[in-house]
């Protein structure tokens, strides 16, 4: 942080003489475009310092507050990222990227009941498709994989090639012991950049389904890999209860496509 203050006090400075001439709603917007800039390379910290400034700059703002929170998200520190998301909800109750991005903060920490609460009332009819999906996850982590499989589809019918989506669909059918989610797995579109967590996928779901096909894709997967996913599905097949198989496969927030092994399947995604 000692390096991100250094950066930080030459613009400060200057920003605080702009601000006498302009308003400190100037000097807001012109840290949140620093804080944009910053996030965009990589640099979270960064970020999280100019969102912070701006949030300081100009108290109502709610967007600053949300974007502070994203970072924090993102870098895992979830209470901070809560603590953020509420500040800006204050200001903003009816927000659906503030709302959005706290309910995926509470399934990480594992209030699903306080995720789905969030969502509920701007969900019905709702497009918006981060919303869904977060939606969705919360439903299945409450033991509600019929309604939560209704949400992926109310996406589905926006943007039918969201890989997230199908993929939530998929695993949601496999918990629920559909057959149908062997035909949905299959559905998930792919590309080079998320290649190797389809590939994990369709492993996940083809072992959960009993599909034949499952065990030769999860011996295409590395071996830590494919010792994990063959873990948590024989964690999941040990229990009935929905919500149970839905927490031992690792539903979290947001995406199916799982990330690197370690945190399979990691439906997380930044704030």
């Amino acid at each position: 942080m000692l390096a991100i203050r250094i950066t930080l006090i030459p613009f400060l400075l200057l920003v605080g003489c702009a601000g006498q001439q302009q308003g400190g709603s100037t000097d807001a917007a012109a840290m949140l475009r620093l804080g944009d800039r910053m996030r965009s390379g990589g640099d979270e910290a960064s970020a999280a310092a100019f969102y912070a400034g701006a949030a300081e700059q100009n108290p109502r703002s709610a967007e600053a507050r949300f974007r502070l929170a994203a970072t924090q998200a993102a870098v895992g520190a979830l209470s901070e990222a809560e603590a953020s998301y509420r500040a800006g909800l204050a200001l903003t109750p009816d927000s659906i990227d503030g709302r959005t991005g706290l309910a995926a903060v509470l399934l990480r920490r594992g209030d699903a009941a306080g995720a789905e609460a969030l969502l509920a009332p701007l969900a019905a009819g709702s497009q918006d498709l981060r919303l869904l999906r977060v939606h969705g996850v919360a439903l299945d982590r409450l033991g509600r994989p019929a309604e939560a499989a209704a949400a992926y589809r109310r996406g589905l019918a926006v943007a039918p090639q969201d890989a997230d989506l199908r993929g939530n669909l998929a695993l949601s059918l496999a918990l629920a012991n559909d057959p149908a989610a062997i035909a949905e797995v299959r559905r998930v579109p792919s590309s080079p950049a998320n290649e190797a967590r389809h590939r994990r996928l369709l492993a996940l779901v083809l072992l959960l389904a009993g599909d034949p096909a499952g065990p030769a894709e999860a011996q295409r997967l590395p071996p830590q890999e494919r010792e994990e996913i063959l873990q948590r599905v024989a964690a999941a097949r040990a229990e009935s209860d929905p919500a149970r198989r839905a927490a031992a496969v690792g539903l979290v927030s947001g995406t199916t496509l799982p990330a690197q092994s370690g945190s399979v399947p990691a439906r997380v995604p930044p704030g």
